[in-house]
């Protein structure tokens, strides 16, 4: 992801009916499949999340779960999630991908209709959900990728970090016929400075998951575990 594309798509600041609808019906069945059958879920700093502004809610990727567990976390309004486009491919999560109206991006090349996409749907006041690594890293968190630094810097969009913990036990829990405990925990949302330039997306992005990094438990820090090594010189708290 280098340059936003020349002309967005438009972007409804009212969601459809169908996605209404479609959304309801995900949140019945998940709050039953995941809160009552899969997981122990508690939430820290949920007041932390806008009601009114659009943003970027920021989670470190462990499991398939930590996005659509997330999305049912996040009460009062309906986030947007930014997913590989391979999640529509599957039987499994397709008509989740569909239902919810995610974005679906494809990896490893310019995707300007995904990105177009997900700038649109900042700017229509939504809150984008989107994992900067852009993909699972069942050890620990690891280099992320450059384009939520794009999003952030198109929009001017408040950034929400989320910490997600216990979803890497998930698989081995099922297997038990056990529940997994998982912990969400909202940081302190914060903004890129207003100086930041395509040259400074690589370290505003390292510091966009020394944000999240403390939110975690320490075995899910991965390459962000020295938190002595977080600055600022890219963002600031809001």
């Amino acid at each position: 992801m280098t340059v936003a594309p020349p002309n967005l798509p438009d972007y409804p600041t009212t969601n459809p009916t169908r996605v209404r609808i479609t959304r309801w019906m995900l949140r019945q069945f998940g709050s039953f499949i995941l809160f009552k059958v899969l997981f122990k879920v508690k939430v820290f700093g949920l007041e932390h999340v806008p009601m009114d502004q659009p943003g970027i809610v920021l989670f470190n990727h462990v499991n398939n779960f930590d996005p659509m567990v997330l999305a049912m976390v996040i009460k009062g309004r309906d986030v947007v999630p930014f997913g590989k486009v391979e999640l529509t491919r599957s039987p499994l999560t397709s008509w989740i991908m569909w239902g919810w109206d995610a974005i679906a991006v494809r990896r490893g090349v310019v995707d300007r209709r995904a990105i177009g996409l997900a700038i649109a749907a900042i700017r229509a006041n939504n809150l984008l959900l989107i994992a900067p690594e852009g993909h699972r890293n069942k050890g620990g968190m690891r280099k992320p990728q450059e384009g939520t630094v794009l999003f952030a810097a198109e929009t001017n969009a408040m950034l929400i970090p989320v910490g997600v913990s216990g979803t890497e036990n998930a698989w081995g829990n099922m297997k038990r016929l056990r529940r997994t405990d998982l912990t969400f925990h909202v940081g302190q949302p914060f903004r890129l400075k207003p100086d930041v330039t395509r040259k400074d997306y690589k370290l505003a992005v390292k510091e966009m998951m020394y944000c999240i990094a403390p939110l975690v438990t320490p075995n899910l820090r991965g390459e962000f575990a020295d938190l002595s090594q977080a600055t600022t010189d890219k963002i600031e708290p809001i």
